[in-house]
């Protein structure tokens, strides 16, 4: 697995990890950031200034874990910027906080600083060497040898301060000893399994690491016993960490080389060229990407000290411990082996055709040079050179910034353009800003006369005015403007960070007519039929009314008949 790379929920497309490494070892793929190994100096700079706090970086806590619980010979390797981290007055604690972990020994790895110092030192007087630059630094090796093969040579074929400590445990206490390393490198992690640096590490803790597993223990620093007790200590090789240190080490005579010390891959590359171009001779070259040196590496974790602090912090511990008499814990009757061999790491990129480039960057709206903005948003420093990187498959045509916003302008454009809604924006003194075409047609406008005028001019202010000083928008409110025959809906937004008022009118006056003449359809039909219903009262009541009088009269007859049928019948 990857030492370092991005988690894939958390990228957001800035493309700020890009911008800032400096070998744009970072490919997008599927709008996702993912670090190429092959091309990765482990330098640690995209992690630190990711903004979404993507980065994972392969931890092995649970490794040394194991270790110790399978009962396992663990020895610890501090790197000696760790007064850098809790402070110079804090840092007897923290070695005693680290032996709460549970190692069997813990030891300065300014041990192996003190041990590749001699073998500098036979390099620096073979001028049969033109430049040589140190090789504590694995990110600057892993420079030189990917970006850099044909200054291999210049590198000092010996190992890091770590290794050489590693492999010196492995030589006294046996092969089976488990090696942790703890310091502020990433590249550490990196360079424990380069080829030749093999088997002298078995695990590469950093600070920030180590501070989560002590809080996960509860083991508070600060609050521990001030027990004061070292093993092996030279002070001049514990100030390794600062930049310019390495020289004062060495016991040479500075006047048959130029020495410099450089701490900045810019530098770094700067000197690099010039050695490439052959204008450099007899040069001693102090090299570390980190700016100050290792005091500054990526993994320190979140602390607040600049580099002035942090350096001071290093040497005033330095001071303290001089007044200690340091154990001589390691007995070492013969030193191991610590050579080792730089090799061509470096591939390089296929090289597109005029033509090639030509068509990736039309794609997203070059065709000539003035439309090369070369603004880097993309993370690349020209337009040409992204281009290089998408045909090599490293990154996406579609990254321009400039493009995909103008792009996004265009597609709002046309939608708010296309919208029947009638839309318009004014700024906190009522001030027309822009207004779209269906604004125009809804209320006989022309947007350009009207740029920056007062609104009031066309309507009514007085919903806009209460939206912008109350902070309160208005949503789907029925509103008439009379002078223009025009029934709307009204929606009003206010956007505090832009101070700007948008309102949304949505035509009914169709809608609005329809329902009035439906109404008055209503109200006739409703008419009509009370009309219907009143003459068919009036009939009724009229046939009820004859009726009656048809009734009485019928009744009278039939009376007088049935008198007169009586009365004959008497006469009988």
């Amino acid at each position: 697995m990857s030492v370092i790379n991005f988690k894939k929920a958390n990228c957001r497309n800035c493309y700020k990890c890009i911008r800032y490494c400096p070998v744009k070892a970072i490919k997008v793929n599927n709008e996702q950031a993912e670090i190429v190994d092959y091309m990765c100096i482990a330098c640690g700079r995209c992690l630190n200034v990711c903004p979404q706090n993507a980065k994972t970086v392969r931890s092995d806590i649970e490794t040394v874990k194991m270790f110790l619980n399978k009962g396992e010979k663990v020895i610890f390797t501090v790197a000696p910027s760790y007064p850098a981290l809790v402070g110079y007055e804090n840092s007897f604690k923290f070695i005693n906080a680290l032996k709460m972990l549970g190692p069997d020994l813990i030891l300065e790895t300014s041990i192996g600083a003190k041990l590749i110092t001699k073998e500098y030192e036979k390099y620096y007087n073979d001028l049969s060497y033109d430049n040589l630059i140190t090789t504590s630094c694995p990110s600057v090796n892993y420079l030189v040898e990917k970006y850099y093969p044909e200054l291999i040579n210049c590198l000092v074929p010996v190992v890091s301060p770590m290794i050489a400590i590693g492999r010196t445990i492995k030589k006294i206490y046996g092969d089976k000893t488990k090696v942790v390393f703890i310091g502020p490198c990433l590249a550490k992690k990196v360079e424990m399994n380069d080829f030749s640096c093999e088997n002298a590490i078995d695990a590469v803790l950093t600070f920030e690491e180590i501070n989560d597993w002590l809080k996960e223990e509860e083991i508070d620093v600060e609050s521990l016993d001030d027990y004061r007790d070292f093993n092996d200590v030279d002070i001049p090789f514990e100030l390794y960490p600062i930049e310019g240190k390495t020289i004062d080490c060495m016991d040479v005579d500075l006047n048959i080389r130029n020495v410099v010390s450089v701490s900045s891959i810019d530098e770094i590359r700067g000197l690099l060229n010039d050695i490439k171009s052959g204008v450099l001779h007899g040069y001693w070259i102090e090299a570390n990407t980190c700016n100050g040196s290792c005091i500054n590496g990526p993994a320190f974790g979140k602390i607040n000290k600049s580099i002035v602090k942090r350096r001071e912090e290093v040497l005033n511990y330095s001071k303290l411990k001089s007044q200690y008499h340091a154990k001589n814990t390691l007995n070492i009757d013969s030193i191991p082996d610590l050579t080792r061999k730089f090799i061509n790491l470096s591939d390089k990129w296929k090289v597109p055709s005029e033509d090639d480039i030509k068509n990736i960057l039309s794609r997203i709206g070059k065709f000539t040079k003035d439309d090369e903005l070369n603004c880097g948003a993309c993370g690349y420093d020209t337009c040409r050179e992204k281009a290089i990187a998408v045909y090599n498959g490293m990154a996406e045509p579609y990254m321009c910034m400039p493009y995909m916003r103008g792009r996004a302008e265009t597609l709002s454009n046309i939608i708010i353009g296309s919208t029947p809604n009638a839309i318009i924006a004014i700024n906190n003194k009522y001030e027309i800003q822009d207004m779209n075409r269906a604004f125009e047609k809804m209320f006989l406008v022309n947007s350009a006369m009207l740029k920056n005028e007062d609104l009031s001019l066309i309507i009514d202010i007085s919903d806009f005015k209460d939206v912008i000083e109350n902070k309160k928008n208005i949503y789907n409110k029925k509103v008439s403007f009379k002078n223009y025959g025009i029934v709307a809906i009204e929606s009003i937004y206010y956007l505090e960070e832009y101070k700007i008022a948008i309102g949304i009118f949505t035509d009914i006056t169709k809608i609005e007519k329809q329902k009035d003449a439906l109404s008055k359809v209503k109200k006739e039909n409703y008419e009509l039929a009370q009309q219907v219903i009143d003459r068919q009262m009036k009939v009724a009541q009229e046939i009820a009314s004859l009726l009656g009088e048809t009734t009485a009269e019928t009744k009278v007859i039939l009376t007088r008949m049935k008198d007169m049928l009586l009365n004959q019948g008497d006469n009988e």
